[in-house]
């Protein structure tokens, strides 16, 4: 029974690294127009993961046929985060009122206003020079809550991903839209931390059986079966362990991105007497 587990656990990890089908947007749109919302979101994912720079104007179609479908989902907070990611593309991107609601043409706008004000040419410093000689007098000081709006929705969003992947690897993946991802990894993680689970039972059953033979001939077969299932539930203890530390380690270190345009790093840096502190609190 154990091979088949771990047969299973090498045919998923095989899968993952076997070539998919692409995923065309004629595709994607044909699920959008079918208002099949939930399997645009999955084959946008997959289009986007591929995507290269060469297909903006694809890509940002892509993302708003998945903001549109976050939102018909009550995704709010995902939809956002595609309007930012088609603005930071284009920044000049527009909605069209006849093809998309107007509730989401003004949640686009809001949110592009808000990502227009961030960026660095936008910015003055420094003073106001007022014509006909008049004297220079100090930049008023700008009202920086759109920003921090748009920054604390994405990082509401990293947050709520990295508790997600602590209680299960893998969850955090597929909140932030990885779902082919976040499948093989939370499939991965049940898997192992199930049988797991199963061979610590049946380790302490084999265990007490072991001790209590008295026979020298059964006593060494039950220490074999019991050595056996010891084995074979550190193995998948271990199994799930690095699978939980890859997942927590991916989630940290390669979905962190949080940083509207440009990083938050040099948008702290402008902001004026302005501290913001994004340590995870849990």
């Amino acid at each position: 029974m154990a091979y088949r587990f771990f047969l299973l656990i090498m045919g998923l990890t095989l899968f993952s690294a076997l070539p998919q089908e692409k995923v065309t947007i004629t595709r994607i749109r044909s699920a959008y127009e079918s208002f099949e919302y939930r399997e645009v979101i999955n084959l946008s994912a997959s289009f986007l993961a591929e995507a290269d720079s060469s297909e903006m104007k694809k890509v940002n179609e892509v993302l708003l046929m998945k903001a549109v479908s976050h939102y018909a989902l009550a995704e709010e907070a995902m939809t956002r985060r595609c309007f930012i990611d088609m603005l930071k593309n284009d920044k000049d991107a527009r909605l069209d009122s006849a093809a998309v609601s107007p509730k989401i043409v003004d949640l686009f706008d809001r949110i592009k206003g808000d990502f227009l004000e961030m960026l660095p040419e936008n910015r003055s410093q420094g003073t106001i020079v007022l014509p006909e000689g008049g004297q220079n007098k100090p930049e008023p000081q700008k009202d920086y809550s759109g920003e921090l709006t748009l920054v604390r929705q994405q990082y509401d969003i990293y947050r709520s991903s990295v508790i997600r992947s602590l209680l299960v690897p893998g969850l955090g993946h597929l909140h932030l839209g990885e779902k082919t991802y976040g499948y093989i990894l939370t499939g991965l993680a049940v898997v192992t931390a199930g049988t797991a689970a199963y061979y610590i039972i049946d380790t302490g059953i084999k265990e007490n059986n072991y001790l209590a033979e008295t026979q020298e001939s059964a006593i060494r077969a039950a220490y074999s079966e019991y050595n056996s299932a010891y084995k074979l539930r550190n193995g998948f203890l271990t199994a799930f362990g690095l699978i939980w530390i890859y997942a927590q380690s991916d989630i940290l270190l390669f979905n962190n991105s949080l940083y509207l345009s440009p990083d938050i790093q040099t948008v702290n840096n402008r902001f004026t007497g302005l501290g913001i502190n994004f340590s995870l609190a849990f």
